[in-house]
């Protein structure tokens, strides 16, 4: 998305990982990682990730809801490519919060629950299929 400056190094990763549970959409994973690497502090982001993530989208180019728009389309794109590449690694890059037995129990009796996600319903419908969880149905952003 930047590529006029360095990857960021490892050692940004961790915070990263701390900082996960802030975000609400998948495009805000790279604005996450940014405002890391633009020494935004882990107590600012855990405060106010809203405000953060605003402040990033809004001093960028492309700014605002064009970079939204292009972060949504890579990210999908990425992920396309990634499934078309190796499907296996993918799919084993995607582990559940729980043990799968539990979460087929919740959702699978009977098949009532829904799953509405953020990212593109063919997704979560593969990763679904691999773990052998039925549902009712799944609702992505396509929606």
């Amino acid at each position: 998305m930047w590529p006029d400056e360095a990857a960021p190094g490892e050692e940004r990763f961790a915070l990263f990982r701390a900082l996960r549970p802030v975000i609400l959409n998948g495009w805000e994973m790279p604005v996450l990682l940014r405002a890391i690497v633009r020494g935004c502090s882990e107590s600012a982001i855990l405060r106010s990730w809203e405000g953060v993530r605003d402040e990033v989208v809004g001093s960028e180019r492309p700014r605002g809801e064009e970079l939204v728009g292009v972060l949504k389309r890579t990210l999908d794109d990425v992920r396309r490519e990634w499934i078309a590449a190796a499907r296996d690694d993918w799919l084993a890059g995607n582990v559940p919060y729980c043990r799968l037995e539990e979460l087929r129990r919740l959702v699978g009796e009977p098949e009532r629950a829904m799953v509405v996600t953020t990212k593109e319903g063919e997704f979560a419908r593969q990763i679904l299929e691999h773990w052998n969880v039925r549902l009712a149905g799944i609702q992505g952003k396509e929606a």
